[in-house]
């Protein structure tokens, strides 16, 4: 009688390390994102070229940032010559963003950086630093006055 259950019970035994090994991929794809920043998503994209000199910059966390620290969210951009561009830090929740305070240059690289030391709402650390590039496009027509 064993004998006629035994390709069920090969079946549920491979079944069940298929769900297995499937939480621990999810466990270690969430382990590789906490050993980064947390952050999950940029905008613009990393290398991305003709971007727009108006755009701001995106980044979506992992968690929310800890409201009382979102004031020390280190975030700078900077242009191909290593020169900071000023600009304003905005975060809402788990997302974040950087506006400059004017017109980036057409056709120009630039390189945002997040730095380490925020912490998250769950209690877990910005770890490492955390950067990525992108270069603009053209500037907009300006309208005739």
């Amino acid at each position: 009688m064993l004998r006629a259950f035994r390709p069920l019970l090969v079946l549920a035994a491979l079944s069940l390390a298929a769900v297995l090994a499937s939480c621990a991929s999810n466990d270690l794809t969430n382990q590789v994102l906490q050993a980064h920043v947390g952050v999950v998503s940029v905008m613009p994209k990393n290398d991305s070229t003709g971007v727009s000199v108006l755009a701001p910059g995106v980044a979506s966390f992992l968690d929310p940032v800890d409201s009382r620290e979102a004031s020390v969210l280190s975030w700078t951009l900077t242009d191909a010559d290593g020169h900071a561009v000023p600009g304003t830090v905005d975060v809402q929740g788990s997302t974040a963003s950087f506006t400059p305070d004017a017109a980036l240059q057409p056709f120009t690289a630039y390189r945002y950086t997040i730095t380490t030391g925020v912490r998250m709402q769950r209690g877990q650390l910005v770890r490492d630093l955390f950067e990525w590039s992108f270069s603009t496009g053209a500037a907009p027509p300006t309208r005739p006055n």
